[in-house]
Protein backbone atom coordinates (compact mmCIF):
# COMPACT_ATOMS: atom_id res chain seq x y z
CA UNK A 1 0.00 0.00 0.00
CA UNK A 2 1.36 3.34 -0.50
CA UNK A 3 0.99 4.21 3.05
CA UNK A 4 3.56 1.42 3.56
CA UNK A 5 5.99 2.50 1.20
CA UNK A 6 6.48 6.22 2.25
CA UNK A 7 6.52 4.86 6.12
CA UNK A 8 9.76 2.59 4.72
CA UNK A 9 12.09 5.16 3.35
CA UNK A 10 12.83 7.37 6.53
CA UNK A 11 12.80 4.07 8.14
CA UNK A 12 15.75 2.68 5.67
CA UNK A 13 17.28 6.19 5.82
CA UNK A 14 17.57 6.02 9.81
CA UNK A 15 19.27 2.46 9.30
CA UNK A 16 21.94 3.60 6.59
CA UNK A 17 22.48 6.18 8.95
CA UNK A 18 22.85 3.91 12.17
CA UNK A 19 25.00 1.43 10.35
CA UNK A 20 27.57 3.72 9.06
CA UNK A 21 28.32 4.75 12.42
CA UNK A 22 28.98 0.57 13.15
CA UNK A 23 25.87 0.31 15.07
CA UNK A 24 23.15 -2.62 14.56
CA UNK A 25 19.52 -2.20 13.82
CA UNK A 26 16.59 -4.19 13.96
CA UNK A 27 13.40 -3.41 12.58
CA UNK A 28 10.28 -5.76 13.08
CA UNK A 29 7.38 -4.87 10.68
CA UNK A 30 4.30 -3.84 12.79
CA UNK A 31 1.38 -5.10 12.20
CA UNK A 32 -1.75 -3.82 9.79
CA UNK A 33 -4.30 -1.88 11.96
CA UNK A 34 -7.44 -3.55 12.42
CA UNK A 35 -10.55 -1.37 12.05
CA UNK A 36 -13.33 -3.13 13.99
CA UNK A 37 -16.98 -2.98 12.29
CA UNK A 38 -18.74 0.05 12.73
CA UNK A 39 -21.74 -0.84 15.58
CA UNK A 40 -24.67 0.45 15.47
CA UNK A 41 -26.30 2.37 18.64
CA UNK A 42 -29.99 1.53 18.56
CA UNK A 43 -32.38 3.82 20.85
CA UNK A 44 -34.15 2.27 24.19
CA UNK A 45 -38.00 2.02 23.49
CA UNK A 46 -39.76 4.92 24.68
CA UNK A 47 -42.12 4.21 27.38
CA UNK A 48 -46.01 4.21 26.09
CA UNK A 49 -48.34 6.72 28.54
CA UNK A 50 -50.81 4.90 29.15
CA UNK A 51 -53.78 6.28 31.06
CA UNK A 52 -56.04 5.04 33.96
CA UNK A 53 -58.80 6.32 35.78
CA UNK A 54 -60.32 5.20 38.84
CA UNK A 55 -64.00 4.82 39.57
CA UNK A 56 -65.23 5.33 35.98
CA UNK A 57 -66.56 2.72 33.95
CA UNK A 58 -64.55 0.81 31.76
CA UNK A 59 -67.47 0.00 29.40
CA UNK A 60 -68.98 -3.05 28.72
CA UNK A 61 -66.18 -4.99 29.86
CA UNK A 62 -65.78 -5.70 33.62
CA UNK A 63 -63.28 -4.73 35.21
CA UNK A 64 -61.08 -7.35 36.24
CA UNK A 65 -60.43 -8.53 40.27
CA UNK A 66 -57.12 -7.95 42.50
CA UNK A 67 -56.33 -11.66 41.55
CA UNK A 68 -56.40 -11.36 38.42
CA UNK A 69 -54.10 -8.63 37.87
CA UNK A 70 -51.54 -10.42 40.25
CA UNK A 71 -51.24 -12.70 38.06
CA UNK A 72 -48.13 -14.85 38.72
CA UNK A 73 -47.17 -13.06 42.02
CA UNK A 74 -50.77 -14.46 43.58
CA UNK A 75 -49.17 -18.38 44.24
CA UNK A 76 -45.87 -16.44 45.19
CA UNK A 77 -45.74 -16.63 49.44
CA UNK A 78 -43.09 -14.22 49.39
CA UNK A 79 -45.15 -11.42 47.12
CA UNK A 80 -48.16 -12.05 49.01
CA UNK A 81 -46.07 -11.92 52.39
CA UNK A 82 -45.19 -8.36 50.87
CA UNK A 83 -48.36 -6.65 49.57
CA UNK A 84 -50.69 -8.54 52.24
CA UNK A 85 -49.23 -6.39 54.82
CA UNK A 86 -48.73 -3.28 53.16
CA UNK A 87 -52.04 -3.06 51.45
CA UNK A 88 -55.28 -5.88 52.17
CA UNK A 89 -57.16 -5.92 49.31
CA UNK A 90 -60.26 -7.00 50.88
CA UNK A 91 -62.30 -4.16 49.75
CA UNK A 92 -65.33 -3.16 47.67
CA UNK A 93 -64.65 -3.30 43.80
CA UNK A 94 -64.55 0.48 42.23
CA UNK A 95 -64.74 0.79 38.51
CA UNK A 96 -61.65 1.54 36.70
CA UNK A 97 -60.52 2.23 33.15
CA UNK A 98 -57.28 2.47 31.52
CA UNK A 99 -57.00 3.71 27.61
CA UNK A 100 -54.75 0.17 26.81
CA UNK A 101 -56.01 -2.99 27.07
CA UNK A 102 -51.95 -3.78 27.58
CA UNK A 103 -52.03 -2.32 30.81
CA UNK A 104 -54.40 -4.34 33.09
CA UNK A 105 -55.82 -2.38 36.14
CA UNK A 106 -57.92 -3.19 39.19
CA UNK A 107 -59.30 -1.00 41.94
CA UNK A 108 -61.10 -1.53 45.77
CA UNK A 109 -62.21 0.77 48.24
CA UNK A 110 -60.78 0.03 52.19
CA UNK A 111 -62.27 2.22 54.30
CA UNK A 112 -60.61 5.77 53.28
CA UNK A 113 -58.27 4.52 50.88
CA UNK A 114 -58.58 4.18 47.49
CA UNK A 115 -56.76 0.82 45.95
CA UNK A 116 -55.09 0.51 42.76
CA UNK A 117 -53.12 -2.30 40.96
CA UNK A 118 -51.53 -1.93 37.30
CA UNK A 119 -49.95 -4.49 35.54
CA UNK A 120 -47.98 -4.06 32.58
CA UNK A 121 -48.31 -7.02 30.03
CA UNK A 122 -46.93 -4.55 27.15
CA UNK A 123 -43.89 -5.95 25.73
CA UNK A 124 -42.47 -2.62 26.02
CA UNK A 125 -42.15 -0.06 28.96
CA UNK A 126 -45.35 2.07 29.89
CA UNK A 127 -45.45 5.36 31.98
CA UNK A 128 -48.74 4.40 33.73
CA UNK A 129 -50.68 7.52 35.22
CA UNK A 130 -53.66 6.75 37.43
CA UNK A 131 -56.02 9.53 38.56
CA UNK A 132 -58.36 8.75 41.38
CA UNK A 133 -61.41 11.61 42.37
CA UNK A 134 -60.52 13.26 45.69
CA UNK A 135 -62.88 15.21 48.23
CA UNK A 136 -61.26 19.09 49.08
CA UNK A 137 -58.88 18.41 51.97
CA UNK A 138 -55.64 16.40 53.56
CA UNK A 139 -55.01 13.45 51.28
CA UNK A 140 -52.09 11.46 50.04
CA UNK A 141 -50.83 9.46 47.24
CA UNK A 142 -48.64 6.31 47.38
CA UNK A 143 -46.85 3.86 44.92
CA UNK A 144 -45.29 0.69 45.86
CA UNK A 145 -43.40 -1.21 42.72
CA UNK A 146 -43.11 -4.72 42.56
CA UNK A 147 -40.53 -6.22 39.68
CA UNK A 148 -41.53 -8.83 37.07
CA UNK A 149 -40.32 -11.63 39.23
CA UNK A 150 -41.76 -12.83 42.20
CA UNK A 151 -38.87 -13.95 43.66
CA UNK A 152 -36.78 -10.48 42.96
CA UNK A 153 -35.78 -9.15 46.45
CA UNK A 154 -35.68 -5.70 45.17
CA UNK A 155 -38.72 -3.05 45.41
CA UNK A 156 -38.79 0.26 44.53
CA UNK A 157 -40.72 2.62 46.92
CA UNK A 158 -42.76 3.45 48.35
CA UNK A 159 -43.44 6.77 48.26
CA UNK A 160 -45.75 9.05 50.03
CA UNK A 161 -46.82 12.23 48.53
CA UNK A 162 -49.20 14.49 50.72
CA UNK A 163 -50.64 17.02 49.61
CA UNK A 164 -53.63 19.59 50.67
CA UNK A 165 -56.63 19.46 47.89
CA UNK A 166 -59.53 21.25 46.33
CA UNK A 167 -62.18 19.11 44.85
CA UNK A 168 -60.54 17.72 42.12
CA UNK A 169 -58.22 13.98 40.59
CA UNK A 170 -55.73 13.37 42.85
CA UNK A 171 -53.10 11.73 40.01
CA UNK A 172 -49.99 9.50 40.45
CA UNK A 173 -47.43 8.10 37.73
CA UNK A 174 -44.94 5.44 37.77
CA UNK A 175 -42.93 3.39 35.13
CA UNK A 176 -43.24 0.29 34.27
CA UNK A 177 -41.15 -2.46 32.92
CA UNK A 178 -42.88 -5.50 30.89
CA UNK A 179 -44.26 -7.65 33.69
CA UNK A 180 -43.89 -5.01 36.67
CA UNK A 181 -46.98 -4.12 39.27
CA UNK A 182 -47.56 -1.25 40.94
CA UNK A 183 -49.87 -0.75 43.95
CA UNK A 184 -51.56 2.98 44.13
CA UNK A 185 -52.77 4.11 47.13
CA UNK A 186 -54.97 7.80 47.54
CA UNK A 187 -56.16 8.32 51.33
CA UNK A 188 -58.52 10.56 52.14
CA UNK A 189 -57.18 11.86 55.63
CA UNK A 190 -60.57 13.83 56.39
CA UNK A 191 -62.44 10.70 56.29
CA UNK A 192 -59.81 8.77 58.16
CA UNK A 193 -60.01 11.63 61.59
CA UNK A 194 -63.52 11.04 61.84
CA UNK A 195 -62.83 7.02 62.34
CA UNK A 196 -59.75 8.24 64.60
CA UNK A 197 -61.95 10.10 66.83
CA UNK A 198 -65.25 7.75 67.01
CA UNK A 199 -62.25 5.15 67.87
CA UNK A 200 -60.21 7.69 70.81
CA UNK A 201 -63.18 7.88 72.32
CA UNK A 202 -64.34 4.19 72.18
CA UNK A 203 -61.07 3.25 73.81
CA UNK A 204 -61.03 5.92 76.69
CA UNK A 205 -63.99 4.83 78.37
CA UNK A 206 -62.62 1.26 79.72
CA UNK A 207 -59.53 2.79 80.22
CA UNK A 208 -60.76 6.05 82.07
CA UNK A 209 -61.50 4.06 85.46
CA UNK A 210 -57.84 3.35 85.67
CA UNK A 211 -56.42 6.64 84.97
CA UNK A 212 -56.77 7.84 89.08
CA UNK A 213 -55.98 10.98 89.55
CA UNK A 214 -55.44 12.10 86.03
CA UNK A 215 -58.78 11.17 84.77
CA UNK A 216 -60.14 14.22 84.82
CA UNK A 217 -57.11 15.80 82.66
CA UNK A 218 -57.22 12.33 80.75
CA UNK A 219 -61.02 13.55 79.74
CA UNK A 220 -60.70 16.61 79.07
CA UNK A 221 -57.76 15.22 76.40
CA UNK A 222 -59.56 12.98 75.08
CA UNK A 223 -62.73 16.18 74.49
CA UNK A 224 -60.13 18.45 73.45
CA UNK A 225 -58.63 15.35 70.69
CA UNK A 226 -61.39 14.56 69.52
CA UNK A 227 -62.88 17.86 69.24
CA UNK A 228 -60.28 18.80 66.92
CA UNK A 229 -60.17 15.86 64.59
CA UNK A 230 -63.66 15.97 64.21
CA UNK A 231 -63.68 19.52 62.80
CA UNK A 232 -60.98 18.32 60.57
CA UNK A 233 -63.21 15.56 59.64
CA UNK A 234 -66.26 17.87 58.31
CA UNK A 235 -63.64 19.48 55.78
CA UNK A 236 -63.70 22.98 54.51
CA UNK A 237 -60.04 24.05 56.62
CA UNK A 238 -57.71 25.96 55.14
CA UNK A 239 -54.72 24.71 54.66
CA UNK A 240 -53.56 26.91 57.94
CA UNK A 241 -55.83 25.63 59.89
CA UNK A 242 -55.99 22.46 58.91
CA UNK A 243 -52.04 22.83 60.23
CA UNK A 244 -53.45 24.48 63.27
CA UNK A 245 -56.06 21.72 64.06
CA UNK A 246 -54.28 18.38 63.60
CA UNK A 247 -50.98 19.74 65.53
CA UNK A 248 -53.52 20.81 68.46
CA UNK A 249 -54.93 17.50 68.29
CA UNK A 250 -51.11 15.84 68.62
CA UNK A 251 -50.57 17.90 71.70
CA UNK A 252 -53.81 16.60 73.41
CA UNK A 253 -53.04 13.22 72.25
CA UNK A 254 -49.31 13.02 73.83
CA UNK A 255 -50.70 13.72 76.57
CA UNK A 256 -53.29 10.97 76.85
CA UNK A 257 -50.57 8.72 75.60
CA UNK A 258 -48.58 9.80 79.44
CA UNK A 259 -52.01 8.58 81.11
CA UNK A 260 -52.30 5.40 79.91
CA UNK A 261 -48.87 4.41 80.04
CA UNK A 262 -48.79 5.75 83.54
CA UNK A 263 -51.90 3.68 84.23
CA UNK A 264 -50.66 0.56 82.73
CA UNK A 265 -47.27 0.90 85.14
CA UNK A 266 -49.17 1.40 88.14
CA UNK A 267 -52.36 -1.00 87.98
CA UNK A 268 -52.30 -4.32 86.48
CA UNK A 269 -55.68 -4.75 85.39
CA UNK A 270 -55.36 -1.65 83.11
CA UNK A 271 -53.22 -3.39 80.54
CA UNK A 272 -56.26 -4.57 78.30
CA UNK A 273 -57.66 -1.28 77.99
CA UNK A 274 -54.64 1.02 78.33
CA UNK A 275 -53.07 -1.11 74.93
CA UNK A 276 -57.01 -0.76 73.33
CA UNK A 277 -56.35 2.92 74.04
CA UNK A 278 -53.12 3.10 73.09
CA UNK A 279 -53.30 1.17 69.72
CA UNK A 280 -56.45 4.06 68.84
CA UNK A 281 -54.18 7.01 70.03
CA UNK A 282 -51.00 5.59 67.31
CA UNK A 283 -54.10 5.68 65.10
CA UNK A 284 -54.87 9.11 65.59
CA UNK A 285 -51.10 10.19 65.85
CA UNK A 286 -50.65 8.88 62.36
CA UNK A 287 -53.49 10.70 60.61
CA UNK A 288 -52.76 13.77 62.17
CA UNK A 289 -49.28 13.31 61.34
CA UNK A 290 -50.39 12.84 57.55
CA UNK A 291 -52.58 15.73 57.66
CA UNK A 292 -50.57 18.06 59.47
CA UNK A 293 -47.54 16.48 55.90
CA UNK A 294 -50.65 17.40 53.49
CA UNK A 295 -51.03 20.81 54.80
CA UNK A 296 -47.39 21.24 54.45
CA UNK A 297 -46.90 19.88 51.15
CA UNK A 298 -44.23 16.94 52.17
CA UNK A 299 -43.07 14.19 50.19
CA UNK A 300 -41.44 11.06 51.30
CA UNK A 301 -39.95 7.99 50.76
CA UNK A 302 -38.40 5.01 52.16
CA UNK A 303 -36.22 2.60 50.04
CA UNK A 304 -35.29 -1.05 51.20
CA UNK A 305 -32.74 -2.79 49.71
CA UNK A 306 -31.62 -6.42 51.36
CA UNK A 307 -27.61 -7.09 51.72
CA UNK A 308 -25.52 -10.17 52.79
CA UNK A 309 -26.42 -12.07 56.03
CA UNK A 310 -29.75 -11.08 55.90
CA UNK A 311 -28.84 -7.30 56.74
CA UNK A 312 -31.26 -4.51 55.29
CA UNK A 313 -29.96 -0.95 54.27
CA UNK A 314 -32.74 1.86 54.27
CA UNK A 315 -32.80 5.41 52.83
CA UNK A 316 -35.61 7.72 54.43
CA UNK A 317 -35.93 10.88 52.65
CA UNK A 318 -38.30 14.19 52.83
CA UNK A 319 -38.80 16.99 50.60
CA UNK A 320 -40.21 19.95 51.00
CA UNK A 321 -43.25 21.13 48.66
CA UNK A 322 -44.64 23.62 50.33
CA UNK A 323 -44.57 27.12 51.20
CA UNK A 324 -43.90 27.38 54.61
CA UNK A 325 -40.13 25.94 56.32
CA UNK A 326 -40.34 22.77 58.78
CA UNK A 327 -38.13 22.88 61.62
CA UNK A 328 -36.33 20.37 63.71
CA UNK A 329 -36.45 17.81 61.13
CA UNK A 330 -35.12 14.47 62.29
CA UNK A 331 -34.86 11.59 60.28
CA UNK A 332 -33.98 7.66 61.47
CA UNK A 333 -35.13 4.14 61.55
CA UNK A 334 -36.29 1.34 63.76
CA UNK A 335 -35.93 -2.17 63.11
CA UNK A 336 -37.09 -5.22 65.56
CA UNK A 337 -35.57 -5.85 69.23
CA UNK A 338 -32.57 -7.20 69.54
CA UNK A 339 -31.56 -5.75 65.87
CA UNK A 340 -28.52 -3.70 65.54
CA UNK A 341 -28.21 -0.44 63.73
CA UNK A 342 -25.67 1.30 61.94
CA UNK A 343 -25.69 4.93 62.93
CA UNK A 344 -27.53 4.40 65.89
CA UNK A 345 -28.54 8.01 66.47
CA UNK A 346 -30.91 9.97 64.65
CA UNK A 347 -30.16 12.56 61.84
CA UNK A 348 -31.16 15.64 62.30
CA UNK A 349 -31.58 18.20 59.49
CA UNK A 350 -32.44 21.57 61.16
CA UNK A 351 -35.07 23.37 59.33
CA UNK A 352 -36.60 22.56 55.77
CA UNK A 353 -36.96 25.50 53.65
CA UNK A 354 -39.27 24.93 50.51
CA UNK A 355 -37.81 22.63 47.78
CA UNK A 356 -34.97 21.16 50.40
CA UNK A 357 -34.85 17.61 51.08
CA UNK A 358 -33.00 15.59 53.72
CA UNK A 359 -32.15 11.86 53.27
CA UNK A 360 -30.84 9.47 55.48
CA UNK A 361 -29.20 6.20 55.17
CA UNK A 362 -28.79 2.96 57.70
CA UNK A 363 -28.07 -0.53 57.80
CA UNK A 364 -30.11 -2.79 59.97
CA UNK A 365 -29.06 -6.20 60.99
CA UNK A 366 -31.61 -8.27 63.12
CA UNK A 367 -31.04 -11.32 65.09
CA UNK A 368 -33.90 -13.32 62.89
CA UNK A 369 -36.49 -12.76 59.76
CA UNK A 370 -37.88 -9.51 60.69
CA UNK A 371 -41.47 -10.09 60.72
CA UNK A 372 -43.94 -7.37 58.54
CA UNK A 373 -43.78 -4.36 59.78
CA UNK A 374 -40.83 -4.44 61.93
CA UNK A 375 -38.37 -2.18 60.27
CA UNK A 376 -39.90 1.46 59.84
CA UNK A 377 -38.61 4.66 58.71
CA UNK A 378 -39.11 7.66 60.80
CA UNK A 379 -39.48 11.50 59.94
CA UNK A 380 -40.32 13.99 62.82
CA UNK A 381 -40.42 17.66 62.57
CA UNK A 382 -42.03 20.48 64.75
CA UNK A 383 -44.49 23.16 63.37
CA UNK A 384 -46.68 25.30 65.74
CA UNK A 385 -44.66 24.08 68.86
CA UNK A 386 -45.87 20.80 68.40
CA UNK A 387 -44.03 17.76 67.35
CA UNK A 388 -45.25 15.34 64.18
CA UNK A 389 -44.38 11.70 63.60
CA UNK A 390 -44.87 9.97 60.30
CA UNK A 391 -44.05 6.44 60.20
CA UNK A 392 -43.57 4.29 57.34
CA UNK A 393 -42.97 0.25 57.03
CA UNK A 394 -40.12 -0.57 54.53
CA UNK A 395 -41.19 -3.33 52.40
CA UNK A 396 -38.08 -5.66 50.94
Amino acid sequence: MPERRLLARPIRAIGALIASAGATATFTALPALKQDPVQSITDPPKPEAVHVRLGAPGGDAPSPTPAEVLGPLAPNARAEWRLGWWQPLDGASTPAWCDNPGVRVAAVQVGPTLVALARNTLTGPATVWVQAPCAAGPASSEVLTVPADPAAPALSGPTFTYAYTVPRDLGRGVLLRPGELAVFRFTNWSRQATVCAADVASAWRPAAPHAASQARKGAASVRAACSRMGAIGRGGLAAARLLEQSHGALLHLAFLESVTRNAAGSDPTASGPAQALGAAILRAQRCMGACSAAALGLATQVETNPREQGNLSVSVSVTNRGRRTVQNVRLWVSGPEGAGLTPSVESSFGSLATGQAARASYTVEPNAPPEAGAVQGHITYYMARTPAHLRFPAVW
